[in-house]
């Protein structure tokens, strides 16, 4: 179950039942009504989840997701966001496709908003957070030292790969670099993070501006893998440190 949760939504009886529902369960909550006040939220502090509402009268759910993934600021590309809606189009999976971590139909009870909750960050937890495992990688081999600094070298050309190919979005090389990766990451237990971003890649209806939000999440991941490495490596080439 989430800690803090950030609530979205400009009806301001709508963030009160949320409020109030998630605050009987000891969930904090901090509720927003347009995205100025969620960029300022989420400066000041980090959230395990933001639950928007998809049609607002300024910025919209959609609207709201592309702002946050194209930020450098706090964990905003990385933070779930799940969408409220009292839309029909919920069970299509338009929002997942668009790189939302689910959907929740209004009017919603205490015990199904709960249990969404747990489902999306359960969800989460296994893909997005925690530190990569090498325990699986390492176990073939006994030069742990050798093996890390190929995967830091490989990693490095990955993400300049991934770079150049986001900037003029092509698909195909993309496709082919996660395609290469998809291995090593399994061993790494993080496969799942590239499988979302290869149905994204073969889906002919998925748009440029979802696809470009992706790459930037993967090659986040990168950085995050080369830098966790980096650390591992330095244990085997000075033991004693």
């Amino acid at each position: 179950m989430p800690k803090n949760v950030l609530v979205v939504d400009d009806d301001p009886i709508q963030l009160k039942i949320a409020e109030d529902m998630l605050g009987r369960k000891g969930i904090s909550c901090k509720t927003c009504k347009n995205a100025r006040e969620v960029v300022a939220a989420l400066e000041n502090s980090e959230y395990d989840l933001v639950l928007t509402d998809v049609q607002m009268p300024d910025t919209d759910g959609f609207c709201l997701l592309r702002l946050l993934r194209n930020s450098d600021i706090g964990n905003f590309r990385t933070v779930p966001v799940a969408v409220m809606t009292a839309r029909g189009d919920g069970n299509s999976g338009i929002y997942e496709k668009e790189g939302f971590a689910g959907c929740i139909h209004k009017p919603f009870n205490i015990h199904g908003l709960l249990a969404f909750l747990s489902t999306i960050v359960s969800r989460t937890q296994v893909s997005v957070s925690g530190d990569f495992d090498f325990s699986s990688l390492l176990e073939n081999t006994d030069d742990y030292s050798h093996m890390l600094s190929l995967v830091v070298m490989e990693s490095e050309k990955e993400l300049e790969e991934m770079e150049s190919a986001d900037r003029i979005t092509d698909r195909e090389t993309m496709r082919k670099i996660i395609h290469r990766m998809m291995p090593v990451w399994e061993m790494l237990e993080k496969d799942n993070i590239l499988r979302d971003f290869q149905r994204i890649l073969h889906d002919s209806d998925s748009q440029n501006e979802t696809v470009h939000e992706h790459a930037i999440q993967i090659m986040e991941w990168l950085k995050k893998l080369i830098e966790e490495t980096k650390k591992e490596l330095k244990k085997y080439e000075n033991p004693h440190s």
